[in-house]
């Protein structure tokens, strides 16, 4: 299996061991986070268990998707991810996986940012190096204290990214501020059209959002503009990403 196949599998692996015994999740619960999944349907299911079982109910797969009322999200689905999950006792070894291959998209993440900055005032990389491990140093320390991700490892790799889209001697390209995207493509460039696509309710509409966050925090002109996401849902989930604070309290509190 690849890297992005053995990460879905631990993420899915992670999710059916907590529907196959509720109680793993007080092996879990003191680092592992919604945000560490990559995967918008793990992703959902996970903050949906971790609520209801903090409301002392039980949860399986049935009783989930009632909770998550998720068109997107399938009892199909479900029962795949506890019929595929290795071993249950394993759940901190799959963890684990989730949480470092996070630390590392985290890291990638910060460092596009760090690469944006580099090429808009044409520094060269020598300049901003110092400023890089600093801010890595000091997001590990205070996210990943446990990380097995190291500082070094991040920056090697952001070193491998810059250099290979370096090519872009203008710095004309915009960073999606997605770290594997970003990787992959080196960013958009002026006159090109990107098209999203996927089926319904799988997130296409919050990853446009993100990029969108990104670009406007790098300080670039943005227009969002959605046909079946209201102004304040819009605004709602804008303020949860920049908070922290989980989008279902702006809904229940508005």
């Amino acid at each position: 299996m690849n890297k992005d196949t053995n990460i879905r599998v631990a993420e899915e692996s992670v999710i059916g061991a907590l529907l196959i015994n509720n109680e793993l999740y007080y092996k879990v619960c003191s680092y592992l986070r919604a945000e560490h999944f990559t995967d918008l349907k793990v992703q959902v299911a996970y903050e949906t268990f971790v609520s209801m079982f903090k409301q002392k109910k039980n949860v399986d797969v049935v009783s989930l998707a009632y909770e998550l009322q998720n068109p997107g999200i399938t009892l199909t689905d479900m029962a795949g991810w506890t019929a595929t999950c290795p071993n249950s006792a394993n759940i901190e070894t799959y963890a684990k996986q989730v949480k470092d291959d996070f630390a590392v998209r985290r890291m990638q993440s910060v460092l596009s940012s760090v690469t944006q900055e580099l090429k808009e005032r044409g520094k060269h990389i020598e300049e901003i190096e110092a400023d890089a491990i600093a801010k890595m140093q000091m997001t590990f320390s205070s996210d990943f204290p446990t990380s097995s991700v190291t500082a070094s490892q991040s920056y090697e790799a952001w070193k491998t990214h810059y250099a290979e889209g370096a090519e872009d001697p203008e710095g004309s390209r915009v960073l999606f501020g997605l770290a594997r995207l970003d990787h992959l493509t080196h960013g958009i460039k002026p006159g090109q059209f990107v098209v999203i696509g996927a089926r319904q309710g799988v997130g296409k509409s919050i990853v446009a959002m993100n990029i969108a966050k990104f670009m406007s925090q790098a300080k670039k002109k943005v227009l969002f503009y959605s046909l079946e996401m209201p102004e304040d849902q819009v605004m709602n989930r804008l303020l949860s990403s920049l908070s922290g604070i989980k989008y279902w309290k702006f809904e229940k509190y508005k």
